[in-house]
């Protein structure tokens, strides 16, 4: 994993996660963060980044569980509002949000944004012998 507990909590200053889930919201987070990066980064090739780019990642992946951990991760995710509730006369019924499995915390994008990472062109390389 990109992120550990420790970075989360110490270095990033996220909200408390339920005992025992963090593992589920760093998985979740970091795979929606690479996913808007294309396959320009991977947990493998996360390492031989500079170092700020490294931070911007944390940061951004630290800021999905954040944003997880404030907006309850099942309903970021899949987009799927709690249950039917009732609070004095009002109710509200759960109801789906299209698109939920895109919700990516403005803050990460920032923090992504700052990388290059997020740029959509293709990149190429000249060949040799080309004028």
């Amino acid at each position: 994993m990109i992120v550990s507990e420790f970075y989360y909590e110490n270095e990033f200053g996220g909200q408390s996660i339920p005992s025992g889930e963090f593992h589920r919201y760093n998985v979740t987070a970091q795979r929606a963060v690479l996913r808007m990066m294309r396959g320009r980064v991977t947990e493998q090739s996360f390492a031989t980044l500079p170092i700020p780019v490294q931070t911007c990642i944390k940061n951004a992946i630290s800021a999905q569980i954040n944003y997880y951990a404030i907006n309850g991760i099942d309903t970021s995710v899949d987009g799927a509002a709690p249950s039917d509730f009732t609070v004095g006369k009002v109710s509200v019924r759960g109801s789906h949000t299209p698109g939920g499995a895109s919700m990516i915390c403005h803050e990460a994008i920032a923090e992504l944004e700052q990388t290059g990472l997020l740029n959509p062109q293709v990149g190429t390389i000249p060949h040799v012998g080309w004028y």
